[in-house]
């Protein structure tokens, strides 16, 4: 597919929102297929004392972090050095790198854009620009610049354009769009598409079990929550007034969650006033988003009214996943009343007006139980509706590919969400306590209209991994897997499952967003019993990257699309699977006596059946490889002894690729034999050869990623070869016991 390449200050595992929302774009974006590159700084766009690696892999994304780009945002002489320093060496990367394909830059740091323009103007490169907040108009509305300054003038210029070359532009919602188009008419390649919640829009998670909620706030307190970026464009005076007259009145809290340049006045206010029901807490991290958020009864969304338009509520749709009401302080109309106006989900004030928060933040505090959860369920209703992440992501990556001018893939027939098929996804694992909770949350946080259940088949040695899912994930269904094999676990699984759909995810793996709907629908308009995508390996040292690489490179995968990729259509074997249930069900589930092999063997007998088993390029999904030496040798070499069995049972499923390594094996110990009567040539010369071929496999890797780790490439092909081929000529043994890990009917062994 595509390499593309996304230009943001901010970024994983820094809290800020923008950078959170890239991380989800870019994440999506290595799911359809894409070669995605992240150009970011190295310090915390908050806390620069916090430092993050300069390289590594986050969901299929490489991200490289470049130094002296982030200095705090505590003095606007910092702020502009860093923004400076950051737009220079992403422009210099952005000329330097190998060439991108398309760019997608956001205004985190404001001058952020004109790197991508200037890649754009000496290497011809397409650019989408999602613009956040517009400046210079953010501190001249705010009185920190004057209008006719020079330095305002030429930002001006320079965003006009920027705005004329932009391939695609997004903005955040429609008065946004309105200011972009007084500066520049570009309404024929502006779209608008509001952010979405970073937290999933699940089961409301109640006080009783909110392990957050108990550890910060106090007995049965009403808590209004802010959290979020505290910002002089959200001003908070009128509620801070409000709570500090109804300081004396008990059962209220207001609770400021995160950081900012306007958190020193709410701090500031809190040391002076010492008020006993307004309390401040710093940024909370990402994976206890959807705790923090839930802790709250009402959530407090301030919009000013000199920036509407400028700048947007972006925290109100955390709030509204969360399934918790909004007290809105700010003008009408702006994009916060457009969102309120049409559902019962919170209250207005205006700003100044005082004693008209008082009054709301008294009703909060005096309303049943039961009006607050009625505004919850519609809050969560609309966001499934109208901000779901996988819809709003989903129309992003559109737009940075139609900056690509990719063909367009062929339409699917989506099934109306009056027919979508109930789903259950089915997790084998074992010991898999340190990868679980990723696989999980990439599951939970799908957006799918239709019924979704989760059932793990745990075959650990210990009760730690299903100790961890029975805490964490208390809807998750756990099931036994005495066998401890993969296929044994899988058919325990979908024993257990009542979907019409089968979906079948690893431990060691992370689903794109997406992903079920994505599946369900290439299913309904393929008419196929398995379809499947592409796994994309990621690892994180050195090591992991290498065998990231040679996984996915001819010589390692032998030219399987599912591991190197291509285009959709049938195919032999898919990664993973996302199965009719009776298509699943007629050939017998999964064989329990597999320990490998078993999704090629499965697959081969749905297509003996005369099922079709198609690939689709966009369900790819990440797999964490293994990081030593000795555990990949042992993987591949069992992947060797379980092969032949497969072959054995089925001869006719056999690939080139699949006795590839074995005929490696033979030939490296064919030339040994006249070795040991005296004559070495033939061993040396078929060693020279394999070698030769390895280290030329990993130079053009070197080239084509830029990438030192790939000087390990051939140490990690030859071991996948080596004790693939090796295994091949040893015998499995069934580990299976006589009567035991019975296949659903139909099945045979």
């Amino acid at each position: 597919m595509a390499r593309i390449l996304i230009l943001t200050q901010p970024y994983v595992p820094d809290p800020s929102p923008t950078g959170q929302h890239l991380h989800d774009t870019a994440t999506a974006l290595a799911g359809r297929g894409h070669e995605v590159l992240v150009l970011t700084s190295n310090r915390g766009y908050e806390e620069p004392s916090r430092a993050y690696p300069s390289r590594e892999t986050r969901g299929g994304v490489e991200v490289r972090r470049m130094p002296f780009c982030s200095f705090g945002k505590s003095r606007v002489l910092a702020r502009v050095a860093g923004a400076l320093s950051f737009t220079v060496q992403a422009a210099v990367r952005g000329l330097l790198c190998r060439r991108p394909d398309a760019i997608l830059v956001s205004t985190s740091p404001p001058l952020c854009p004109i790197a991508a323009l200037v890649v754009f103007l000496l290497r011809g490169v397409p650019f989408c620009y999602w613009i956040h907040d517009l400046h210079p108009d953010w501190p001249v509305r705010l009185g920190m610049l004057d209008r006719d300054a020079r330095s305002v003038r030429v930002m001006n210029w320079m965003n006009r354009w920027v705005l004329a070359h932009a391939k695609r532009i997004v903005v955040l919602d429609r008065f946004m769009n309105e200011r972009v188009q007084r500066k520049l008419d570009v309404a024929v390649k502006t779209v608008v598409i509001p952010p979405w919640p970073h937290n999933e829009c699940g089961a409301r998670i109640e006080h009783s079990r909110n392990p957050w909620r108990k550890e910060h706030v106090e007995g049965g307190r009403r808590v209004v929550m802010y959290s979020g970026n505290h910002t002089p464009a959200h001003p908070l005076d009128t509620v801070l007034q409000a709570a500090l007259r109804l300081r004396d009145e008990e059962g209220l809290e207001l609770l400021f969650v995160g950081g900012g340049t306007g958190k020193q006045e709410i701090d500031a206010i809190i040391e002076r006033e010492r008020p006993g029901n307004i309390r401040s807490l710093p940024y909370q991290p990402l994976e206890i988003l959807r705790y923090s958020l839930a802790a709250a009864d009402v959530h407090l969304v301030s919009m000013g009214s000199e920036v509407v338009g400028i700048s947007h509520p972006c925290k109100i749709y955390g709030a509204l996943a969360a399934g918790r009401p909004l007290l809105l302080v700010g003008p009408d109309p702006c994009h916060a009343t457009d969102v309120m106006g049409e559902h019962a989900v919170g209250w207005r004030v205006a700003h100044g007006d005082v004693d008209g928060a008082v009054e709301a933040l008294r009703e909060i505090r005096q309303a049943p139980c039961g009006r607050l959860e009625e505004m919850g369920r519609t809050a969560q209703e609309l966001v499934r509706r109208r901000y779901s992440r996988d819809a709003l992501c989903g129309r992003l990556c559109d737009e940075v590919e139609a900056a690509l001018d990719l063909p367009t893939p062929p339409a699917a027939t989506a099934p109306t969400e009056a027919r979508l098929p109930s789903v259950s996804v089915l997790i084998p694992v074992r010991n898999a306590e340190a990868t679980i909770e990723a696989a999980l949350d990439s599951v939970l946080s799908q957006e799918y209209e239709g019924s979704v259940e989760v059932v793990v088949a745990d075959g650990s040695d210990t009760p730690a991994t299903s100790e961890l899912v029975r805490r964490r994930y208390p809807t998750v269904r756990l099931v036994p897997n005495p066998e401890r094999t993969i296929g044994f676990g899988s058919n325990a699984a979908l024993r257990a499952a009542t979907g019409e759909v089968a979906v079948r995810c690893d431990a060691h793996t992370a689903l794109p967003p997406g992903y079920l709907r994505r599946a369900v629908e290439t299913l309904a308009r393929t008419g196929a019993a398995n379809v499947g995508g592409r796994q994309r390996p990621v690892g994180d040292g050195p090591f992991e990257r290498a065998v990231s690489m040679a996984m996915t490179s001819p010589l390692g995968a032998g030219g399987a699309r599912h591991r190197v990729g291509g285009a959709e259509g049938p195919a032999d074997t898919v990664y993973l699977g996302v199965f009719r249930r009776e298509a699943l069900d007629a050939v017998g589930g999964y064989d329990p006596g597999l320990e490998r092999n078993g999704d090629y063997e499965l697959n081969w007998r749905l297509r003996q059946r005369g099922e079709t088993v198609w690939f689709d390029p966009g369900l790819s999904v990440t797999y964490r490889p293994r990081g030593t030496l000795r555990a990949l040798a042992r993987q591949y070499f069992d992947y060797g002894r379980w092969k032949r069995v497969v072959l054995r049972r089925h001869p006719a499923s056999v690939r080139w690729r699949q006795i590839a390594s074995p005929a490696i094996v033979l030939s490296l110990a064919g030339g040994l034999v006249p070795a040991l009567v005296g004559v070495a040539w033939p061993a040396l010369a078929l060693l020279s050869a394999y070698v030769t071929a390895l280290v030329g496999a990993a130079a053009v890797m070197v080239f084509r990623q830029r990438d030192p780790a790939a000087l390990l490439v051939p140490l990690v092909l030859g071991a996948m070869h080596l004790a693939w081929g090796s295994g091949f000529f040893v015998p499995a043994r069934n580990r299976v016991r006589d009567g035991g890990g019975e296949l659903p009917a139909g099945g045979r062994r």
